[in-house]
């Protein structure tokens, strides 16, 4: 689904960017590449970083009745600049992440579990919540499951369950920080023709707080389009 960022996985935006893939080796494949760092926001200052940052992502797929694919992946960036709102003194730390996933398809139906933790990369965003007023890194993990089965007509029906999870840390107590975002989402989608897809989804989305008196928000939204391939 499209509606999964916060609340499944993290959503690393366009960058600049050099990788190198590697040729499939019978399935098996692997990418290297050097990003456009990130700022750190919602820090007591804004953190920021003199050097790149690395990702890597190895996969392998196979085809067949049962075809599918794994998938599994890391993130590294230095961050600097990060000011201990307690001593005002400046702070250099890091965001670092891992993800792994799995596809498959058999007959009608698809599969997919995925999952991500990190230290620093925040929520929603990345690098964004990451770390607290006194420059330290928060944990953060979350993931999803989806199921989709495509009916005689055509249709393809689908469901599928999001969360993402932000820890705090002991400065943090009492403050009114995002502890989980999850979402539940049911959706259709119809071929009408070999280029355009219609679409209709409903989601729920509950957001909680680490602040204990602070009130559960939850949202339902309903969404209707289309999808134009070119």
């Amino acid at each position: 689904t499209l509606g999964g960022i916060g609340t499944g996985y993290l959503y690393a935006d366009w960058k600049g960017q050099i990788a190198y893939t590697t040729p499939n080796m019978n399935g098996l494949s692997a990418t290297l590449g050097i990003t456009q760092p990130w700022n750190a926001q919602a820090a007591a200052s804004t953190g920021t970083t003199d050097a790149p940052a690395y990702e890597a992502q190895v996969s392998y797929s196979w085809t067949g009745d049962f075809a599918g694919k794994v998938w599994g992946g890391a993130f590294y960036q230095d961050v600097t600049g990060l000011t201990n709102a307690e001593t005002g003194a400046n702070k250099d730390s890091d965001a670092q992440a891992f993800e792994v996933g799995a596809s498959t398809s058999i007959y009608n139906i698809n599969l997919v579990a995925y999952g991500y933790s990190g230290e620093g990369v925040g929520t929603t965003g990345m690098l964004v919540q990451g770390f607290d007023t006194t420059g330290s890194a928060r944990d953060s993990d979350g993931g999803y499951v989806q199921a989709t089965y495509v009916i005689p007509m055509g249709t393809k029906l689908g469901v599928s369950y999001g969360v993402s999870k932000l820890d705090d840390n002991a400065v943090d107590a009492g403050g009114n920080l995002v502890k989980e975002n999850n979402r539940v989402t049911v959706g259709a989608y119809h071929p009408l023709t070999k280029h355009l897809n219609l679409v209709a989804e409903y989601s729920h989305v509950e957001s909680e707080s680490h602040d204990a008196g602070a009130v559960t928000s939850e949202q339902d939204i309903m969404s209707v389009g289309a999808i134009l391939f070119f």
